[in-house]
Protein backbone atom coordinates (compact mmCIF):
# COMPACT_ATOMS: atom_id res chain seq x y z
CA UNK A 1 0.00 0.00 0.00
CA UNK A 2 1.29 3.45 -0.98
CA UNK A 3 1.39 5.87 2.19
CA UNK A 4 3.21 8.75 0.84
CA UNK A 5 4.24 11.15 -1.41
CA UNK A 6 8.10 9.53 -1.25
CA UNK A 7 7.01 6.13 -1.48
CA UNK A 8 4.72 6.67 -4.78
CA UNK A 9 7.94 8.43 -6.44
CA UNK A 10 10.21 5.59 -5.42
CA UNK A 11 7.33 3.00 -6.88
CA UNK A 12 6.93 4.77 -10.36
CA UNK A 13 10.08 6.46 -11.20
CA UNK A 14 11.73 5.33 -14.18
CA UNK A 15 13.90 3.49 -12.52
CA UNK A 16 17.56 2.22 -14.06
CA UNK A 17 16.42 2.73 -17.45
CA UNK A 18 19.43 2.02 -19.29
CA UNK A 19 19.13 -1.47 -17.42
CA UNK A 20 15.64 -1.84 -18.42
CA UNK A 21 16.96 -0.91 -22.25
CA UNK A 22 19.62 -3.58 -22.21
CA UNK A 23 17.21 -6.27 -20.64
CA UNK A 24 14.99 -5.76 -23.93
CA UNK A 25 18.17 -6.06 -26.09
CA UNK A 26 18.87 -8.85 -24.24
CA UNK A 27 15.43 -10.77 -25.04
CA UNK A 28 15.50 -9.77 -29.13
CA UNK A 29 18.72 -11.14 -29.27
CA UNK A 30 17.42 -14.30 -27.49
CA UNK A 31 14.27 -13.91 -30.65
CA UNK A 32 16.36 -13.37 -33.33
CA UNK A 33 19.24 -16.11 -31.96
CA UNK A 34 16.93 -19.04 -33.65
CA UNK A 35 16.99 -19.63 -37.46
CA UNK A 36 13.47 -19.38 -38.07
CA UNK A 37 11.29 -16.52 -36.20
CA UNK A 38 7.50 -17.77 -36.65
CA UNK A 39 5.33 -14.51 -36.53
CA UNK A 40 5.99 -10.96 -37.42
CA UNK A 41 9.11 -8.38 -36.67
CA UNK A 42 8.19 -4.61 -36.10
CA UNK A 43 11.51 -2.77 -36.11
CA UNK A 44 11.39 -0.32 -32.69
CA UNK A 45 13.83 2.64 -33.13
CA UNK A 46 15.92 0.79 -30.45
CA UNK A 47 16.27 -2.25 -32.26
CA UNK A 48 17.61 -0.33 -35.34
CA UNK A 49 21.98 -1.05 -34.12
CA UNK A 50 21.54 -4.29 -32.51
CA UNK A 51 25.13 -6.35 -32.57
CA UNK A 52 24.57 -8.19 -35.97
CA UNK A 53 27.08 -10.94 -34.25
CA UNK A 54 24.16 -11.98 -32.59
CA UNK A 55 21.54 -12.20 -34.64
CA UNK A 56 21.25 -15.43 -36.41
CA UNK A 57 18.01 -15.59 -37.68
CA UNK A 58 17.58 -16.92 -41.64
CA UNK A 59 14.03 -16.82 -42.38
CA UNK A 60 11.14 -14.52 -41.16
CA UNK A 61 7.94 -16.85 -41.32
CA UNK A 62 5.58 -13.49 -41.23
CA UNK A 63 6.26 -9.84 -42.13
CA UNK A 64 9.09 -7.73 -41.78
CA UNK A 65 7.98 -3.95 -41.10
CA UNK A 66 10.87 -1.53 -40.37
CA UNK A 67 8.67 1.63 -42.38
CA UNK A 68 8.76 5.17 -40.58
CA UNK A 69 12.12 5.27 -39.16
CA UNK A 70 13.84 7.77 -40.64
CA UNK A 71 16.54 5.26 -41.93
CA UNK A 72 19.21 6.24 -44.22
CA UNK A 73 20.07 1.86 -44.95
CA UNK A 74 18.89 -1.04 -43.78
CA UNK A 75 19.88 -2.15 -40.30
CA UNK A 76 22.87 -3.74 -40.32
CA UNK A 77 21.26 -6.99 -39.30
CA UNK A 78 18.94 -7.37 -41.83
CA UNK A 79 21.79 -8.82 -43.61
CA UNK A 80 21.26 -11.92 -41.96
CA UNK A 81 17.89 -12.49 -43.02
CA UNK A 82 17.36 -14.53 -46.36
CA UNK A 83 13.47 -15.50 -46.52
CA UNK A 84 10.27 -13.01 -45.33
CA UNK A 85 7.36 -15.67 -46.34
CA UNK A 86 5.32 -12.70 -45.68
CA UNK A 87 5.55 -8.94 -46.80
CA UNK A 88 9.00 -6.24 -46.46
CA UNK A 89 7.81 -2.86 -45.88
CA UNK A 90 10.80 -0.22 -45.61
CA UNK A 91 8.62 2.85 -47.20
CA UNK A 92 8.52 6.29 -45.62
CA UNK A 93 12.07 6.74 -44.76
CA UNK A 94 15.17 8.17 -45.94
CA UNK A 95 16.60 5.32 -47.75
CA UNK A 96 19.03 5.12 -50.54
CA UNK A 97 19.71 2.02 -51.34
CA UNK A 98 18.32 -1.52 -50.25
CA UNK A 99 21.38 -3.02 -50.12
CA UNK A 100 21.51 -5.38 -47.09
CA UNK A 101 17.43 -6.77 -47.31
CA UNK A 102 16.00 -10.14 -48.02
CA UNK A 103 16.65 -11.39 -50.78
CA UNK A 104 13.14 -14.04 -50.99
CA UNK A 105 10.00 -12.38 -50.08
CA UNK A 106 7.26 -14.10 -50.88
CA UNK A 107 4.41 -11.50 -50.16
CA UNK A 108 4.85 -7.94 -51.08
CA UNK A 109 7.85 -5.47 -51.06
CA UNK A 110 7.02 -2.37 -50.29
CA UNK A 111 9.87 0.60 -50.73
CA UNK A 112 8.23 3.14 -52.00
CA UNK A 113 8.40 6.80 -50.48
CA UNK A 114 12.37 6.83 -49.65
CA UNK A 115 15.45 8.46 -51.61
CA UNK A 116 16.58 5.43 -53.58
CA UNK A 117 18.37 5.94 -56.50
CA UNK A 118 19.04 2.30 -57.42
CA UNK A 119 16.87 -1.17 -56.93
CA UNK A 120 20.32 -3.01 -56.24
CA UNK A 121 19.74 -4.85 -53.42
CA UNK A 122 16.23 -5.98 -54.71
CA UNK A 123 14.83 -9.16 -54.21
CA UNK A 124 15.21 -11.08 -57.49
CA UNK A 125 12.05 -12.78 -57.21
CA UNK A 126 8.83 -11.00 -55.60
CA UNK A 127 5.69 -13.28 -54.74
CA UNK A 128 3.02 -10.36 -54.75
CA UNK A 129 3.63 -6.87 -55.72
CA UNK A 130 6.87 -4.38 -55.80
CA UNK A 131 6.08 -0.95 -55.27
CA UNK A 132 9.30 1.61 -55.92
CA UNK A 133 7.09 4.50 -56.44
CA UNK A 134 7.83 7.84 -55.00
CA UNK A 135 11.72 7.80 -54.96
CA UNK A 136 14.57 9.20 -57.15
CA UNK A 137 14.96 6.39 -59.50
CA UNK A 138 16.52 6.87 -63.12
CA UNK A 139 16.95 2.89 -63.80
CA UNK A 140 15.32 0.09 -63.32
CA UNK A 141 18.45 -1.81 -62.86
CA UNK A 142 18.60 -4.38 -60.15
CA UNK A 143 14.79 -4.71 -59.60
CA UNK A 144 13.29 -8.10 -59.05
CA UNK A 145 13.04 -10.17 -62.19
CA UNK A 146 9.59 -11.99 -61.52
CA UNK A 147 7.10 -10.15 -59.79
CA UNK A 148 4.08 -12.04 -58.81
CA UNK A 149 1.46 -8.85 -58.17
CA UNK A 150 1.95 -5.67 -59.56
CA UNK A 151 5.23 -3.69 -60.18
CA UNK A 152 4.64 -0.05 -59.55
CA UNK A 153 7.51 2.74 -60.46
CA UNK A 154 5.54 5.57 -60.77
CA UNK A 155 6.72 9.45 -59.42
CA UNK A 156 10.43 8.68 -60.19
CA UNK A 157 12.89 9.71 -62.87
CA UNK A 158 12.99 6.85 -64.65
CA UNK A 159 14.21 7.72 -68.31
CA UNK A 160 14.52 3.86 -69.38
CA UNK A 161 12.34 0.83 -68.55
CA UNK A 162 15.76 -1.12 -68.99
CA UNK A 163 16.36 -3.93 -66.49
CA UNK A 164 12.98 -4.29 -65.07
CA UNK A 165 10.81 -7.51 -64.48
CA UNK A 166 10.33 -9.53 -67.42
CA UNK A 167 7.30 -11.36 -65.45
CA UNK A 168 4.74 -8.62 -64.19
CA UNK A 169 1.49 -10.71 -63.20
CA UNK A 170 -0.42 -7.72 -62.34
CA UNK A 171 -0.08 -4.42 -63.76
CA UNK A 172 2.76 -2.17 -64.66
CA UNK A 173 2.66 1.11 -63.30
CA UNK A 174 5.29 3.62 -65.22
CA UNK A 175 3.61 7.07 -65.23
CA UNK A 176 4.63 10.50 -64.18
CA UNK A 177 8.57 9.84 -65.00
CA UNK A 178 10.93 11.09 -67.81
CA UNK A 179 10.56 8.25 -70.78
CA UNK A 180 10.91 8.74 -74.02
CA UNK A 181 10.57 5.22 -74.83
CA UNK A 182 8.77 1.89 -73.69
CA UNK A 183 11.58 -0.68 -74.53
CA UNK A 184 12.22 -2.85 -71.71
CA UNK A 185 8.91 -2.93 -70.58
CA UNK A 186 8.24 -6.57 -69.23
CA UNK A 187 7.86 -9.33 -71.48
CA UNK A 188 4.35 -10.87 -69.74
CA UNK A 189 2.17 -8.40 -67.95
CA UNK A 190 -0.83 -9.70 -66.50
CA UNK A 191 -3.06 -6.52 -66.10
CA UNK A 192 -3.27 -2.85 -67.36
CA UNK A 193 -0.11 -0.64 -68.35
CA UNK A 194 -0.40 2.89 -66.96
CA UNK A 195 2.35 5.11 -68.74
CA UNK A 196 0.89 8.39 -69.18
CA UNK A 197 2.80 11.53 -68.04
CA UNK A 198 6.04 10.78 -69.18
CA UNK A 199 8.51 12.65 -71.65
CA UNK A 200 6.70 11.10 -74.47
CA UNK A 201 3.13 10.77 -75.19
CA UNK A 202 3.12 7.12 -75.84
CA UNK A 203 0.48 5.34 -78.50
CA UNK A 204 0.08 1.84 -79.56
CA UNK A 205 3.12 1.98 -81.83
CA UNK A 206 5.60 2.27 -78.78
CA UNK A 207 4.85 -0.46 -77.29
CA UNK A 208 7.19 -3.54 -77.58
CA UNK A 209 6.66 -6.39 -80.52
CA UNK A 210 7.63 -9.02 -77.86
CA UNK A 211 5.64 -7.60 -74.97
CA UNK A 212 2.23 -9.73 -73.73
CA UNK A 213 -0.44 -7.59 -71.88
CA UNK A 214 -3.45 -9.13 -70.71
CA UNK A 215 -5.41 -5.92 -69.93
CA UNK A 216 -5.84 -2.46 -71.21
CA UNK A 217 -2.95 0.21 -71.80
CA UNK A 218 -3.24 3.39 -70.25
CA UNK A 219 -1.94 6.70 -72.30
CA UNK A 220 -3.94 9.19 -70.70
CA UNK A 221 -5.00 9.72 -67.06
Amino acid sequence: MITSIKVFKEVFKPYNLAGRQQELREQMYKTLGQSVLNGNLIVEPWMIDLDPSRVKVKKIDGDLNCRFLDLTSLPVWFQSIEEVTGWFDCRNNRLTSLEGGPQTVEGSFYCYSNKLTSLEGSPQTVGWSFDCSDNQLTSLEGSPQTVGGSFLCYNNKLTSLEGGPQIVRGAFYCDNNKLTSLEGLSKEIGRDVWCYNNAKQFTETDIPSDTIIGGKIKFKP
